[in-house]
């Protein structure tokens, strides 16, 4: 991963999401493009003056030049190089609009707390990015305090599918630098359907998951990762995907979405609207194609 696009307007949320990235670090510098999209209030715009448009962008330009140079503090040891960007206009789309542009790989975004409320609501600027974005997503969430030495502890959601290989790969190739627990999960339903006479081989299925988990394990460990499977029988899986990350203190859950074009983007698929609304810790979409190392 090289290109990344850090979406900061100052807030809480935003510097933990530079802290989350400076956090996770990564085996070979960013290209780190930090993008403040100024607002100006829709009453100004519609009947302001332009002395007092000019006047709020100035000011909306110096705080974001604030919230710049606190974000270079954070990052200040990871060896990335930053550059700033300010945009006016849709705060969720200058956003997508700029990564397209300048193909970023990963946009890094702030949500709202870890509460259940407002986990549900997450943030109209994070929920718009999420959705609509032309890469990959990390929306962090804030962390409850822990220790420094405690490892770092991911869940990637996979399954034997494209989506879940493009997300494990490009996990892998990002090579992280930070010390984690890293814990590939899938979810198999062994419900058959009462209405149908169809015999569900359990075992079989239970096999082939196993099969897939072992093979995911073997890809990371070829970039040193080591990690450990676990396979969960639930009737659904964006369900059971939550409460594990919760029942495990998680700190970060990956999970897989294909390529879509517009249309399919803005509905997203079941699993990933799901957990991004639920899940209480940071959640990374991953949307790029498979890459192969160079």
């Amino acid at each position: 991963m090289k290109k990344v696009l850090l979406a900061t307007d100052g807030s809480h949320n935003s510097r933990e999401a530079a802290r989350l990235l400076a956090r996770l670090s990564c085996s070979e510098a960013l290209d780190l493009i930090v993008v403040t999209v100024l607002q100006v209030p829709y009453s100004v715009r519609r009947v302001g003056t332009t002395k007092q448009h000019e006047e709020l962008i100035a000011a909306e330009t110096a705080a974001a030049a604030t919230s710049f140079e606190e974000i270079e503090q954070i990052l200040d040891n990871t060896g990335s190089k930053l550059r700033h960007v300010m945009r006016e206009g849709h705060c969720g789309k200058e956003i997508c609009d700029l990564a397209a542009a300048e193909k970023a790989e990963l946009i890094v975004t702030g949500a709202k707390g870890r509460s259940m409320i407002q986990r549900t609501l997450l943030g109209s600027t994070s929920d718009y990015v999420a959705h609509h974005a032309p890469c990959s997503v990390l929306v962090a969430r804030s962390a409850e305090t822990r220790d420094a030495k405690t490892n770092f502890r991911i869940a990637i959601g996979y399954q034997d599918s494209e989506a879940a290989k493009h997300a494990l790969e490009e996990f892998r190739l990002a090579r992280w630098k930070i010390k984690s627990d890293v814990q590939l999960v899938s979810v198999i339903s062994l419900v058959s359907s009462f209405q149908t006479e169809i015999v569900v081989d359990t075992d079989k299925i239970e096999r082939t998951a196993n099969e897939t988990l072992i093979e995911a394990k073997a890809s990371l460990a070829q970039s040193g990762i080591e990690a450990t499977t676990h396979l969960i029988e639930a009737d659904h899986i964006a369900d059971s995907l939550v409460d594990y990350v919760e029942q495990y203190g998680c700190d970060l859950l990956v999970v897989g979405e294909n390529r879509h074009n517009i249309l399919s983007r803005i509905l997203m698929g079941s699993v990933s609207r799901f957990v991004l609304r639920y899940a209480p810790c940071s959640l990374w979409i991953s949307r790029n194609q498979r890459q192969t190392d160079s």
